[in-house]
């Protein structure tokens, strides 16, 4: 058991870093992108070398780290605004009311008080049960996905000092988490769906599953519609009013996906290595890119609430050539469908017990 489980946590922490590592491989055509940071009001440049100024890879020359603010009142030009240096190894973030929650593992959550976005200020870390790798906040609670200790519960009624009361155990560990106006939506390590009814935070009842054929890494919804990452390129668009949860469109994507976010007609994607990008979803070809903004650092999650981004990034250093776009790697055009779905499950898409509602 005890090795099992080691294998688990390892897979949890290698699987993001191969995406990363894959999509510096294959750049070759050029596209028109910012690939330098805008500087945030009140706190230092966010420093981010261009290509024709790489330095070599040294301890002293890292960049990124921690929580970016990005003002979305332009989509077509997003623009850093604020930011805060801590944590610097973080896994996913959410935001409620004036405050985001940042995931740290085993050092639980990471509280930063944004109610002035230009100057977010760190509160310090909060300790929760297992290793937070993934939140989503949903009315004052927060929903922490913490590996093979389940879900667990936060109540935000004091926002600075979150308390755990309630949680709800997996078996096979829980990965990412996100929620709707009165559900939680969370993703185990074998990529299946589980949704919380989130009627009584205390005493959360299962009240789908859902078994996509592909594996999905991570998942955003708005209203009746889920958008699942599948194998970083690949994403997915489900009908969730429908009994089967019946896929709707599938667009692969030139980037890989450590972020997901969705409000109205646009798509909020975390690049894992340039930054912010923001898609219009009511075009018939799929996604379509309207605004990016470059951010420092390896990205790890997104959330968005109101006319902020709020990206979170671990250190690296500025060598990422972000003023280009991978080649597909099947040689079919961005925004297609994938001509076949990738090894997962022989059932298909369904519900293994009701949806909900």
């Amino acid at each position: 058991m005890s090795q099992a489980r080691s294998v688990g946590l390892a897979l949890l922490v290698v699987v993001p870093l191969l995406g990363a590592l894959l999509h510096q491989q294959g750049h070759t055509t050029t596209r028109p992108r910012s690939s330098e940071p805008s500087a945030a009001p009140g706190n230092a440049p966010l420093a981010h070398a261009s290509e024709a100024a790489v330095p070599q890879p040294t301890a002293e020359s890292t960049v990124g780290g921690g929580l970016i603010v990005v003002d979305l009142v332009d989509p077509g030009h997003p623009t850093i605004v604020g930011s805060v240096p801590e944590p610097r190894f973080p896994l996913g973030v959410a935001v409620a009311g004036q405050h985001a929650y940042v995931a740290v593992g085993r050092d639980g959550v990471y509280v930063v008080d944004v109610a002035d976005p230009s100057v977010p200020r760190g509160l310090g870390f909060r300790a929760t049960v297992g290793m937070a790798r993934s939140v989503a906040a949903l009315g004052h609670y927060l929903y922490v996905a913490a590996g093979f200790d389940g879900v667990r519960i936060l109540d935000l009624a004091d926002p600075a000092q979150p308390v755990e009361v309630g949680s709800y155990p997996l078996p096979t560990g829980a990965r990412t988490v996100a929620a709707d106006d009165s559900h939680a939506y969370v993703l185990d390590v074998a990529g299946i769906l589980h949704v919380l009814d989130a009627a009584d935070p205390a005493r959360p009842e299962e009240a789908g599953q859902f078994a996509p054929a592909r594996y999905v890494q991570m998942v955003a919804v708005a209203g009746s519609r889920a958008y699942v990452v599948e194998f970083d390129h690949d994403l997915g668009l489900l009908d969730l009013a429908t009994p089967e949860a019946q896929e709707i469109g599938t667009y692969r994507m030139p980037w890989p996906m450590a972020g997901l976010a969705v409000d109205g007609q646009r798509l909020y994607v975390a690049d894992t290595v340039c930054g912010l990008w923001v898609a219009a979803l009511d075009g018939p070809a799929g996604p379509t890119e309207i605004g990016s903004q470059a951010t420092p650092g390896l990205t790890h999650g997104l959330a968005v609430a109101g006319r902020y981004a709020y990206v979170v990034t671990s250190p690296t250093v500025p060598w990422r050539p972000c003023t280009e776009e991978p080649a597909p790697p099947d040689g079919r055009p961005w925004g297609a469908a994938p001509a076949a779905p990738g090894p997962g499950r022989d059932d298909g898409r369904r519900w293994l017990v009701p949806a909900p509602g």
